[in-house]
C-alpha cells in the first residue's frame, strides 16, 4: 500500500576488490542492490547503504559504495480514474471533416504515489493523423499517464490498448 515518490536513485557506483579472472567476468548485469523498506515509515527517509546490500558474484567483496546514502520519499499508493484523450494532427481531404471520435473505454485508472496521482488529470491516447483519411476509421493505441517525466503514476487498467473511432464525413454545401 506505499509506493516511492519523486526522484529515486536507481543506479550506484561499486568498487569491487577480487583476483584479475574475477573481475574481467562481472558486468553490472552481475550486480544488484537490494533494500528493505517493509518497516520504513511515511516520508522522507534516508538510507545508508552497506556492503550487504551489493549482491556480487562469488569471490567479489564490495569495497566502495558511491552515493552511500539514499534519499528517498515513500507515501500511501492511491488509485484514481481520469478521462483518456486524444489530439489529432493533420488535415483530412478537401470537402471532409472530422464529425467526431469516440474512446472505448473513455477513462483509465491510474495508480502511484499520492502526490504525483493527484496531479494527473488525464491519460493520452496520443496523436492520430487525418491525412488522407475520407471515412470512418479505428485505431488501437495504448494511453498513458500524462504526468511529468520521473513520474511513476502508471495506468492499472485498462491494460493494453483503447479504440479510438473517428468518423469522417463529408462536409455540407454552403446554403443548405
Amino acid at each position: 500500500s506505499l509506493d516511492l515518490a519523486g526522484e529515486v536513485v536507481d543506479k550506484v557506483d561499486v568498487r569491487l576488490r577480487a583476483t584479475e579472472p574475477i573481475l574481467r567476468t562481472i558486468t553490472a548485469d552481475n550486480l544488484s542492490a537490494r533494500i528493505d523498506l517493509s518497516r520504513a515509515p511515511l516520508g522522507e527517509q534516508y538510507v545508508q547503504m552497506t556492503p550487504e546490500m551489493i549482491r556480487a558474484p562469488g569471490g567479489a567483496e564490495v569495497a566502495s559504495i558511491n552515493p552511500d546514502r539514499i534519499e528517498l520519499r515513500i507515501e500511501k499508493r492511491v488509485r484514481r480514474e481520469v478521462p483518456i484523450v486524444a489530439e489529432f494532427a493533420g488535415q483530412t481531404p478537401r470537402g471532409y471533416h472530422k464529425a467526431r471520435h469516440v474512446i472505448e473505454p473513455p477513462t483509465a485508472q491510474i495508480e502511484g504515489p499520492e502526490s504525483e496521482v493527484f496531479k494527473v488529470t488525464r491519460a493520452t491516447a496520443g496523436t492520430i493523423h487525418l491525412n488522407g483519411e475520407t471515412g470512418d476509421y479505428e485505431v488501437q493505441v495504448t494511453p498513458i499517464p500524462d504526468a511529468p517525466p520521473g513520474s511513476h503514476v502508471r495506468i492499472v487498467w485498462p491494460q493494453g490498448a483503447v479504440r479510438v473511432v473517428v468518423s469522417i464525413q463529408p462536409l455540407e454545401p454552403e446554403g443548405r
